[in-house]
């Protein structure tokens, strides 16, 4: 008889353990995921019909992807039930859809206006953000949220160094850097929910 058991898909917390140690398959599987979700909540909005025609749901993805570079934290977003990471990101489509729809809405204004011209917008659509890209960003986002200490120990435990080489590194003891450690650790998942 063969081994029936099968191997669940990570967690996104996990994912993004084995991005911070620099699997780059756990970096695309992560911002897969993220750019999955962000297209089926843009796909679903209700502003979708108003958007500019040129406009489609990459370049919707993408202008959520530079927001994320604005992004200065995401403890605003704290939410343990849906994970801070999914309500910024979230957040961000939305802000998006309106801005767009706004914008759809002022260039009709203004089109019509000419003349009664029906010309259409100029293309204006947002250049692609690499998968890496986004995942430095996603990652350097998620680091500022957690605090430099916080994410030196997760980093430094994704590496595979032990609660002893943590210590020695943070002058700390090593019942210290593990408590330190597992209340980094838990504080990093809350800022993930499954994606």
């Amino acid at each position: 008889m063969g081994d029936a058991r099968q191997t669940s898909p990570l967690n996104t917390f996990e994912l993004f353990q084995r991005m911070v140690s620099g699997d780059s398959s756990a970096e695309r599987e992560l911002v897969g995921r993220l750019d999955a979700m962000l297209r089926q909540a843009a796909s679903c909005h209700a502003l979708r019909a108003h958007l500019p025609r040129h406009m489609d749901l990459d370049d919707v993805v993408n202008e959520v992807w530079r927001s994320v570079l604005a992004g200065k934290s995401l403890e605003e977003f704290d939410d343990e039930r849906d994970g801070a990471l999914r309500a910024f990101m979230l957040t961000a489509l939305d802000r998006r859809m309106i801005d767009a729809a706004r914008r759809a809405a002022h260039q009709a204004e203004h089109v019509g206006a000419a003349d009664g011209a029906s010309a259409d917008p100029p293309d204006l659509a947002t250049p692609s953000i690499t998968s890496q890209a986004r995942a430095s960003e996603l990652l350097g986002l998620v680091e500022r949220s957690m605090g430099e200490r916080d994410a030196l120990l997760i980093r430094g435990a994704a590496k595979g160094r032990t609660a002893r080489e943590l210590a020695q590194q943070l002058a700390l003891s090593e019942d210290a850097a593990q408590r330190a450690l597992t209340r980094a650790r838990a504080r990093a998942r809350r800022l993930f929910a499954e994606i």
